[in-house]
């Protein structure tokens, strides 16, 4: 259907590019990551011997993204930069009680791999590794393997970090987690750390879309998986039924001292009530979680539920009998597909509540805080420009948005606000475990 060609000359080694390449007599254009990666030489570019580990050199990045300098180069929002010093205890896969590792190192759609150290269980890899931050809500993930030149590369184990989470350039002992990120796996990655990033940026890009993963696999369905979904909205449903009861008792004077206070308040809002109360309202109340926050930080707010392990052995396929008749499989087949639509929407449904609660519960501060300043801006706002006013702004701005901006992506500020915002079951995987320290 075509051929293109890419001269890998042209390509910075250990970073990875976007390649857009049109095909030699024929229409169509192929999209591409690529990177140059897993030198293995000494000498090279990621080879932390020869890194120049200059102060100065950090407070030159620190400086590109001062707030004095917000306005250049707006896309990219900070700078990481790991050093991958080497991984102990992993566990071994071959037959003479050693493993082959290397390690796989994913930001976003930036995607690194380590050289195979072999022979090992504790490889020392000294990689140092510098990446760009286009979105400072993304998450750092680690993947270890074990190189099988007959097959498949085997898990080892995996740790992701989200970036707001790293403290900068401490040497940290991470301890590996299994594929779903729920238990503990064995070994530890030994890394330092560092992240720079510029805060108006990174607040614009908040409410801009996400970037969609190109290495994302396509959600298969479990039975398991579609329990714990059902379980998330129950919760939620049994939150939303609290809280009506709540309001309810307040109306029906079973706590005369609560209802006498919450009528008094209810004149006064009535009385008068004003636009920008609304922001205020919503700022008082993720001020008030603050404290409770900055009081208990280490409280859970929310009820945690032990995960099930997932049986990825529910095949209805496998269970199947020859000689069943061809329908008899596509009807399987289509109940499958609906099963794990009903799944991934039930999902789709909880983390969006999920997100609105954490999102008040300090579960990421980053955010909490963006919202402080987005609600108390909008509280002043309200107060000084009349309601009709912006109204006919936004309505000004929406109808002719497709005319000065033909090529504009659609999007909902607040839908992209909430999407890095983490899920319960996300904060769960993020949450650093009990042996993680930090090596002075």
């Amino acid at each position: 259907m075509g051929r293109t060609s890419l001269d890998l000359d042209s390509l910075e080694k250990e970073k990875s590019h976007y390649v857009e390449l049109n095909l030699e007599d024929q229409p169509g254009v192929l999209c591409l990551h690529i990177s140059i990666t897993a030198l293995n030489n000494e000498g090279s570019a990621s080879d932390i011997k020869i890194h120049n580990d200059d102060s100065l050199r950090v407070k030159e990045i620190e400086n590109d993204f001062s707030l004095l300098k917000t306005t250049k180069a707006m896309s990219q929002v900070g700078w990481m930069q790991l050093k991958l010093h080497r991984a102990s205890n992993l566990a071994a896969k071959d037959i003479g009680g050693q493993s082959d590792p290397f390690a796989v190192i994913e930001l976003g759609n930036q995607r690194l791999v380590t050289p195979t150290i072999y022979k090992t269980l504790n490889p020392q890899w000294d990689k140092v590794y510098e990446l760009p931050v286009y979105d400072i809500h993304e998450v750092l993930e680690i993947t270890v393997f074990d190189e099988d030149k007959r097959g498949a590369p085997e898990f080892l184990g995996r740790v992701q970090i989200p970036l707001l989470s790293i403290s900068s350039w401490e040497r940290r002992l991470f301890q590996l987690k299994d594929k779903r990120l729920q238990a503990q796996a064995k070994g530890h990655l030994i890394m330092t750390l560092g992240v720079v990033y510029n805060p108006i940026r990174a607040s614009l890009r908040t409410v801009n879309p996400r970037e969609e993963r190109v290495l994302d696999e396509a959600p298969r369905f479990r039975r398991q998986l579609l329990q714990k979904n059902v379980d998330r909205i129950t919760n939620l449903i049994r939150s939303i039924i609290a809280t009506g009861e709540f309001i309810q008792s307040l109306f029906t004077w079973k706590f005369r001292l609560r209802s006498a206070f919450a009528f008094t308040i209810y004149i006064l809002l009535v009385m008068n009530f004003d636009a920008f109360m609304l922001p205020l309202i919503l700022f008082l109340v993720l001020l008030k979680n603050y404290i409770v926050f900055m009081l208990a930080p280490n409280k859970q707010s929310q009820e945690e539920e032990e995960l099930d392990e997932d049986d990825d052995d529910d095949d209805d396929d496998e269970k199947n009998k020859k000689g069943r008749s061809k329908t008899f499989r596509e009807k399987l087949e289509a109940i499958n597909n609906i099963c794990t639509l009903v799944q991934n929407k039930m999902d789709d449904v909880a983390s969006f509540g999920e997100r609105i609660k954490n999102t008040f519960n300090w579960s990421v501060p980053f955010l909490s805080y963006l919202l402080m300043v987005i609600l108390l801006l909008g509280t002043v706002v309200l107060y000084i420009v009349p309601i009709r006013y912006l109204l006919l702004a936004w309505g000004v701005n929406k109808f002719t948005k497709r005319i000065r901006k033909p090529n504009a992506i659609p999007n909902n500020e607040l839908l992209d606000f909430l999407s890095r915002v983490p899920s319960d079951p996300e904060v769960k995987k993020r949450r650093p475990l009990k042996t993680d320290v930090v090596l002075r």
